[in-house]
């Protein structure tokens, strides 16, 4: 399913989940030259797009190339 969750950025690139459901490190796989953090995976495999304007970041598992594609 899809999880909406708070979203804390530790260093450019990495970051942790702060939602139990996905706790622990995150690794990004991608990043706009803007900075806008377009796609990531956490140590389960669960990707997502993180939004800075919202500070979240929603998680698909298995779905993060079809999230892609609507960017």
């Amino acid at each position: 399913g899809t999880y909406e969750g708070t979203f804390a950025v530790m260093e450019k690139g990495r970051g942790v989940l702060l939602e139990k459901e996905f706790d622990g490190e995150v690794i990004f796989s991608d990043m706009t030259p803007d900075g806008r953090l377009v796609s990531c995976l956490d140590e389960n495999g669960a990707g997502g797009i993180y939004d800075p304007d919202t500070g979240k970041v929603l998680l698909d598992s298995g779905q993060i190339y079809e999230n892609l594609k609507h960017l």
